[in-house]
């Protein structure tokens, strides 16, 4: 305990003056190291200018290089921090072209410099292709998926907003899309209205630009229930002129499993029961069962009777 109490001592007594010392000797070491040679290795950003006008891009290319420079340690901090880089002149590209890089095209090297580019690493050369701009409304597809809690059912399909976009890009891109597609989402044991935020999927990043990045969605969910109409009369269609025809019977009850909501809003002026004539002739001797159109969103239904007999007066 005596020997650790000393060394504490000897460590806080003039602290200041020693912690100054120490300091100064790592600047004279760094002052001395910068002065030496090293080659170094170094990303720098690659910049294509004067694009043509109503051109873009067909396929993204890499945004940087990597060099290779050798200069002092004093030169090389100057380096990185300058405002080097690679710059490409497109401005006469009609389609596409190749194009070799060298040292001789790095710019920004600071004036006064010691700095010397050696060679490029990577890319050495890069492929630049370009197409015409083109703009187009595409719907937006949904890839949600929600499940109810037993005993509720989603009524409707799921609305976007907005339920389309515009994507533009390079004409041979954005010409074959038909659609732009949601993110994949999935809830369960949903028992009221939902609704939420989704990203879109861009079909084509670093090419195609999208209008905007995420939708809103939203779906409506019921209790289900049911409910029983009675005297729905059958109707005789596709009767030729001069006959005449009664159903036997001529009603029917339907029991109809809906949301509770939908159920509600329903009359039987909304429900329409039909036999085609023309299906007495391909079925002679036979009952004939009635098609039955329904509103939307009804789940299920049961008819009674099912058969009906056609009678011709």
């Amino acid at each position: 305990m005596a020997v650790l109490k000393i060394l504490q001592n000897a460590l806080i007594k003039n602290f200041q003056v020693k912690l100054f010392s120490l300091l100064i000797a790592f600047f004279l070491w760094l002052y001395v190291v910068t002065d030496n040679y090293f080659i170094y290795k170094v990303k720098i950003p690659l910049i294509l200018s004067n694009k043509p006008q109503n051109k873009v891009l067909l396929n993204p290319v890499p945004s940087d290089v990597s060099i290779e420079v050798k200069g002092t340690g004093k030169d090389i901090l100057r380096f990185l921090y300058a405002n080097k880089k690679i710059v490409i002149n497109i401005k006469n590209l009609e389609n596409s072209a190749q194009y070799r890089l060298s040292v001789d095209m790095i710019k920004g090297i600071p004036e006064n410099s010691g700095i010397r580019p050696i060679r490029i690493i990577n890319p050495k050369k890069i492929n630049v292709q370009v197409d015409e701009f083109f703009v187009k409304k595409v719907p937006v597809v949904p890839d949600i998926h929600l499940k109810p809690m037993d005993g509720y059912i989603q009524v409707g399909d799921v609305c976007l907003e907005p339920d389309s976009i515009i994507i533009s890009g390079p004409r041979s891109k954005v010409k074959s899309l038909k659609m732009v597609v949601t993110d994949s989402v999935f809830y369960s044991k949903i028992i009221k209205d939902f609704k939420g935020e989704v990203e879109l999927i861009n079909p084509d990043k670093g090419a195609i630009e999208i209008s905007r990045k995420k939708v809103k969605y939203k779906a409506k969910f019921q209790r289900i229930g049911e409910r029983i109409f009675t005297r729905i009369p059958v109707e005789v269609i596709n009767v030729p002129k001069g006959i005449s025809v009664i159903v036997v019977p001529s009603t029917m009850t339907l029991r109809l499993q809906a949301g509770v909501e939908v159920l509600s809003k329903i009359d039987k002026s909304m429900i329409k029961a039909t036999i085609d004539f023309r299906s007495r002739n391909r079925y002679p001797n036979k009952k004939l069962s009635a098609v039955i159109e329904l509103p939307d969103n009804i789940i299920t239904y049961e008819a009674k009777p099912q058969f009906f007999e056609i009678i011709v007066e």
